[in-house]
């Protein structure tokens, strides 16, 4: 680990170099955005196990309705490969999220009115989830739909700089999360100062499960000792993306009509 996390340590500083260029070069705030949204999915895509793609736009579900523009939308090898990145159909969507230069309390409200976005798709009737990392001990029916779990696809933020307190940061998601219990945001990663927040809605079957699911039960700012932030966002991605669905038919099957 300690090979992976130096590893990490030193792209991350790579990261935050490139930022400083990013705001050298360019003044105009959208491309400065979409550079930096950039270094996030270049990232990801380095790092993700081979099956993931790396993609942003929208996500439609096959009743029509779609999501806001999303900076990051990671699909799965069910997922059709289509030459238009920014459609993305929400069977084969693992993981998405948003991507902050500067989080302010304002950007964190667009970020909850994204996620709401996402997380109020939903999947076809015949295209369930089945036991996995997402549901509860108690939930194995793979019935989403009338469990008390935050449910949908995974949403993410990640930020390279923040002046939120992290006491403010943790307060006002929890307070979202609370109000929203069906359109949580799951997870927060903030470079400068280190921070990483994790919702603890992931379970865990068996004594190794939990031994290393237990690594990602995070909430606060992080010290010299702990894993660097973009390790626990590469861990984190790969572990959420694991959910495993009762696949019937080819996902563009549920878009006929």
């Amino acid at each position: 680990m300690t090979v992976i996390n130096n590893s990490m340590k030193l792209i991350q500083q790579e990261l935050n170099t490139k930022l400083a260029y990013i705001r050298e070069c360019h003044r105009h705030s959208g491309i400065k955005g979409e550079k930096v949204e950039d270094l996030v999915r270049d990232f990801l895509m380095s790092n993700l196990p081979t099956d993931y793609i790396v993609r942003e736009g929208e996500i439609i579900d096959s009743q029509g309705k779609r999501s806001k523009q999303i900076d990051t939308i990671i699909t799965n090898n069910l997922h059709p490969r289509f030459e238009n990145k920014s459609l993305n159909l929400l069977e084969g969507v693992a993981v998405c999220g948003e991507v902050k230069t500067q989080l302010t309390t304002a950007e964190l409200e667009r970020v909850f009115t994204n996620c709401k976005s996402a997380k109020d798709l939903k999947l076809s009737s015949s295209y369930s989830p089945v036991f996995g990392p997402f549901l509860s001990s108690d939930d194995k029916t793979g019935d989403l739909a009338n469990s008390n779990i935050a449910t949908g696809v995974p949403y993410f933020l990640v930020a390279f700089e923040t002046s939120i307190s992290i006491t403010t940061l943790q307060q006002e998601i929890a307070e979202w999360n609370t109000n929203n219990p069906k359109q949580n945001l799951d997870a927060v990663f903030i470079l400068d100062p280190q921070i990483v927040i994790i919702n603890n809605s992931i379970s865990s079957h068996t004594r190794e499960e939990h031994n290393q699911i237990a690594k990602l039960h995070v909430n606060k700012a992080l010290n010299s000792n702990d894993p660097c932030v973009l390790t626990y966002l590469a861990s984190w991605v790969s572990t959420v993306g694991l959910e495993k669905r009762n696949v019937r038919y080819g996902i563009l099957t549920y878009y006929f009509s």
